[in-house]
């Protein structure tokens, strides 16, 4: 998952610790949830558009924090 941010969203470095998703580019962004972040960063950024097909969300969500650890 983290890959998939790191595309739509070139310039910006991501991380997910304790359940905190963080972007950091021109500004930190910090969620709760993977789709929480991409939605923020949509509004800063509009390039994740983009990415994902012009969607707000990835069919099903991006999943929680533990389980993008676990994946990555």
């Amino acid at each position: 998952m983290l890959a998939w941010f790191r595309n739509a969203f070139p310039g910006w470095a991501f991380s997910v610790e304790r359940g905190v998703w963080r972007a950091a580019g021109r500004v930190l962004v910090s969620a709760s949830s993977a789709d929480v972040l991409f939605d923020k960063l949509v509004r800063i950024d509009g390039r994740g558009r983009e990415v994902a097909g012009g969607r707000a969300r990835c069919v099903g969500g991006f999943g929680s924090a533990e389980g993008a650890r676990r994946s990555w």
